[in-house]
């Protein structure tokens, strides 16, 4: 084990790379993928550049082939717009297609998803899209308000199983500087009572909130404190409350 990864807890790993490793379920999780992040900008009349190369699929299948995981769990915004796009099915294809010969691909519902399903129909695939569920003693959903009503119960299972509730959507990042001239904005991991939050995996969010949580479930978690990713290691930083 080195500084690019933690055991939290027994079984449970954070990776510097913005995924989760639950080693006794052998199972890798990653949030907000958010692929035609650029597509579906432009489509609403944001010209982003569509010459940068987006490796999110790329990192994600460097993943796959190192940790050779029986699922690769997807914590929701797997999309980022519901945009009538080629490009965007595409990357859609290369996931399903390309990961999903590798391990069994696990999709959980996001609030930027409402066009997944339709997506995934136009493929022809029957991958089921799930809003949440448990994987052995750990409860593993989103995170956004159409959830926010079953959380109390995913929360009271987990903690019952001694696991934990685990989620995305809050991107969370947090400002480091040295005090002179040198800032940077790096995604974190928030950790909480009985509950962890993912960074998100794409590169094109820096994130927000300063660590703080946005939504109701994650401002409602307990004893929070971030573990921030810098120069590929993760940083443990005080308490934010």
């Amino acid at each position: 084990m080195n500084r690019s990864q933690l055991e939290l807890e027994p079984g449970l790993i954070l990776d510097a790379r913005r995924a989760v490793w639950l080693e006794h379920e052998r199972a890798l999780l990653v949030s907000d993928l958010h692929l035609g992040y650029v597509w579906t900008h432009r489509h609403g009349g944001q010209m982003l550049p569509v010459g940068i190369p987006d490796d999110t699929l790329a990192r994600l299948a460097l993943l796959v082939s190192e940790y050779r995981p029986e699922q690769l769990i997807l914590l929701g915004d797997i999309l980022h717009g519901d945009t009538p796009v080629e490009a965007v099915l595409s990357e859609l294809q290369q996931l399903i297609a390309g990961l999903g010969q590798q391990t069994r691909l696990r999709l959980i519902e996001g609030n930027h998803d409402v066009g997944l399903k339709r997506a995934l129909h136009r493929l022809g695939s029957d991958l089921p899209v799930e809003l949440g569920f448990m994987l052995g003693p750990h409860a593993l959903l989103h995170g956004h308000l159409p959830t926010r009503l079953q959380a109390p119960a995913y929360l009271a299972a987990a903690t019952e199983r001694r696991g934990r509730l685990i989620f995305g959507h809050e991107h969370p990042a947090v400002s480091l500087s040295d005090g002179i001239a040198s800032r940077a904005r790096c995604p974190c991991f928030i950790v909480a009572d009985s509950a962890l939050v993912l960074p998100c995996f794409t590169t094109w969010s820096t994130g927000g909130g300063g660590g703080e949580p946005f939504s109701p479930l994650g401002q409602a978690l307990l004893n929070r404190r971030l573990i921030a990713i810098v120069a590929g290691k993760l940083l443990p930083l005080s308490p934010s409350r």
